[in-house]
């Protein structure tokens, strides 16, 4: 990946890329008026802009004219992290079409699918995943997985479904092995530990410092999810099920 110097201004050329302006992109750029890969006083190139905002059309012309697909930010975001963060589903697809990196990390080893699941937007996401990101990849900071990142964040039950769907690890735990299940719990989210528990969550299983998920809910004093993850619990759709109606005399 290529860094680009900045500019000191916004650029004639960010302006039509804001505007949708596909004719005056492609006369600036074709009348060599402003360089492809300008950046602005935000730090963002063209293509970056038209990733954060969503317009594959943009995208794909300055990728066909020659924007530089990995340049990076000083915290080294690239355009897919832009558009995967913001989910925006069609900027992505344009993206990986044209060759963008899909293993960037930036400077906190957030990968672009790390970016993807604080979109909450799980086609972004199975897009990634299929074109080849690592469900497994871990940030540098705490060791989280995307999953676990979706666990300790947003707690959304449709994404940790997309996630586990596409392979991944229910029980990875961070540097300190702490599970998705204890970060649900932590964070009191009960809808998430359900889902965690019937996709095969290990409430056994102990961090570094020999806590367990009932650790966090017997701290937390959430009686809902101590129920929930007591060794002697039944599994969750046991403690949901309607009892049987009685039979009339």
């Amino acid at each position: 990946m290529e860094r680009i110097s900045a500019g000191v201004e916004t650029s004639v050329l960010h302006k039509a890329v804001q505007a949708k302006d596909y004719d005056r992109i492609r006369e600036i750029i074709e009348n060599d008026e402003e360089d492809i890969d300008y950046v602005n006083i935000l730090g963002l190139t063209p293509l970056m802009s038209a990733a954060e905002i969503g317009d594959p059309e943009t995208v794909k012309l300055l990728l066909g004219l020659g924007a530089r697909k990995d340049a990076f930010t000083l915290s080294m975001k690239t355009a897919l992290m832009f558009a995967a963060a913001k989910g925006n589903v069609e900027a992505v697809k344009r993206l990986v079409e044209g060759g963008a990196d899909i293993h960037a990390a930036d400077k906190g080893g957030v990968s672009v699918l790390h970016h993807a699941v604080d979109s909450e937007n799980t086609e972004v996401i199975t897009v990634l995943v299929k074109a080849g990101c690592r469900v497994e990849q871990r940030d540098m900071s705490n060791g989280w997985t995307p999953l676990l990142r979706c666990a300790a964040t947003l707690g959304r039950v449709d994404v940790a479904r997309t996630l586990v769907h596409l392979g991944a690890d229910v029980n990875a735990g961070d540097f300190s092995g702490t599970t998705a299940l204890m970060l649900a719990t932590n964070h009191g989210n009960v809808k998430l530990v359900r889902y965690l528990l019937t996709a095969g969550a290990d409430k056994t299983i102990t961090t570094k410092h020999g806590k367990t998920a009932y650790d966090f809910a017997l701290a937390n004093r959430n009686e809902s999810l101590k129920k929930l993850l007591d060794h002697n619990a039944p599994p969750p759709d046991e403690l949901t099920a309607k009892p049987a109606a009685k039979a009339s005399a």
